[in-house]
């Protein structure tokens, strides 16, 4: 499904190693030597009788399609991927919601989020996650900061209206944080439809499980894909970085694209009513790109193809964004590399343009192939919905 897999992939997965999330064995009473017999508990010897012991799970190794079907998006929980155990560990089985909890409606639910405490203290950029409980999608960007600003209002009603919500009426869930509350308020008066205000009470977070649940599972995501993409690319992806920036939201995008619900569909199914069918593409990979231009605007000579690094989808057109030195690309075309040289280490030194400022500011980019010639004017990338 996602082509040969590399060496190092073929490597890391021939290693059993113990699941260290498995129940532990139960002990069983001491067995006879040279009879097989168990001594009973009252001193003497039962006949044939044993406690069935609970053995410690062992991962067993996969098959190559296995392997090929996994990597690169690591979308379950698979105890022989060190990328797994190292980044889900125990979240894997968490639900967001019971399954027999009666719904009333609509209810939309944001919260921000940091990594580490460490961050907290350190007065890092948070991200803030939002969650649609009716259809179950994920939605995740990093900010600049907390509290209200034009940009995240705009983002956030964006948001809902393409999830089918314009002049709708719904639930707008958070907790008391002052910023949050105060960034509910702005978009809901952005709104046209109504919109219900509620918060869980204080220091209650289990009141606020479905979030909370939410988070984790995009956390686990993340660190999941981080650790694989940063394997893969032998250097280390810095929180405050534009990579990062792009790996906050291609996590919750893939969830909504490929994580399938009770009803058998996904939240991208459930919004557009269509399946998702884009390439897929592991995050931070280097790839072959060919714009569609107008020929008039192009030279004959110039090469179409250009490379750059894969950094997600746009949400309504399915089309890659590339990052390069110069911007942002949208193109439908684009070629996977040997996993030899799938991924490029310095490619946090020439990638400039942060996923907020294309989405929230619209930062431009030459849409023109090749070398532009002189007289043509750069375009602007569409307005992105995400």
């Amino acid at each position: 499904l996602f082509g040969t897999a590399s060496a190092a992939q073929d490597e890391e997965v021939n290693k059993v190693e113990i699941d260290e999330a498995a129940p532990p064995v139960e002990a069983a009473g001491p067995i006879l030597q040279g009879e097989g017999k168990q001594a009973d508990v009252r001193g003497g010897v039962g006949e044939d009788e044993i406690r069935r012991p609970k053995i410690g799970r062992r991962p067993v190794l996969p098959t190559k399609a296995e392997v090929d079907e996994h990597f690169p998006l690591h979308l379950q929980y698979r105890s022989w991927c060190k990328h797994c155990r190292a980044g889900k560990g125990r979240l894997a089985p968490h639900q967001v919601e019971a399954h027999d909890r009666e719904k009333l409606g609509v209810t939309f639910s944001a919260d921000y989020a940091f990594m580490t405490p460490e961050e907290l203290d350190e007065e890092m950029q948070p991200s803030l996650i939002m969650y649609d409980d009716h259809k179950g999608a994920f939605w995740a960007t990093s900010v600049r900061a907390k509290g209200v600003n034009e940009a995240v209002v705009r983002y956030v009603k964006e948001i809902l209206d393409q999830s089918g919500y314009e002049g709708q009426k719904l639930t707008f869930k958070t907790d008391q944080e002052a910023s949050i509350v105060a960034l509910k308020r702005a978009v809901t008066a952005a709104r046209t439809g109504e919109t219900v205000p509620i918060e869980s009470p204080v220091r209650a977070s289990k009141s606020n499980g479905m979030m909370e649940s939410a988070v984790g599972i995009w956390q686990g995501q993340l660190r999941t894909i981080k650790h694989y993409t940063e394997y893969m690319m032998k250097k280390r992806i810095e929180v405050d970085s534009v990579l990062f920036s792009w790996l906050v939201p291609f996590c919750s995008d893939v969830m909504n694209k490929f994580r399938v619900g009770s009803d058998g569909r996904t939240a991208y199914e459930r919004i557009t009513e269509h399946k998702f069918k884009g390439t897929v593409v592991g995050f931070g990979e280097l790839v072959d790109f060919i714009l569609e231009t107008n020929k008039s605007e192009t030279h004959k000579a110039d090469s179409r193809v250009q490379q750059g690094i894969f950094l997600g989808y746009a949400w309504r057109s399915t089309e890659c964004l590339v990052g390069t030195k110069d911007g942002i690309y949208k193109c439908r075309t684009i070629k996977r590399r040997p996993a030899e040289t799938a991924y490029d280490p310095n490619c946090a030194e020439y990638l400039v343009t942060m996923y907020d400022d294309y989405v929230m500011k619209g930062a431009k980019t030459s849409v023109a192939a090749g070398a532009p010639r002189p007289g043509i004017p750069e375009g602007v990338a569409p307005t992105p919905t995400r």
